[in-house]
């Protein structure tokens, strides 16, 4: 008996589909946006990017902010406390399924 559910775990184990497993993030695909910072939460470490399209329709959408986002302002490396209301930005960033658009580097105008 217990061979035999031995067996069975085996052959589930083997059945599972690719998709369960955990995602490959090196084949994320990134995106940038160019826009202006229309808020910030810094405790959530989220921002909030007003953007405008080709067919110049305003759009917002809303970035993660973790420890391995990189934010310069011209040369300089900065905090995202450093980030104002009304900064120009460029956003490079990843859609994340499980969290949302996570913010890969933030590049504020000068």
């Amino acid at each position: 008996m217990r061979i035999g559910l031995f067996i069975l775990v085996i052959i589930l184990g083997i059945a599972v589909p690719k998709s369960s497993y955990p995602q490959d993030n090196s084949k994320k695909q990134e995106m940038s946006v160019r826009g202006t910072i229309v808020d910030v939460d810094w405790v959530a470490g989220k921002i909030l990017v007003r953007y405008y399209d080709q067919y110049a329709a305003a759009d917002e959408l809303t970035f993660i902010v973790t420890s391995d986002t990189k934010i310069y302002k011209g040369t300089d490396t900065i905090a995202l406390d450093d980030i104002n209301m009304s900064d120009r930005v460029t956003v490079e960033y990843y859609n994340d399924s499980f969290a949302g658009l996570k913010a890969i580097s933030i590049t504020v105008k000068q």
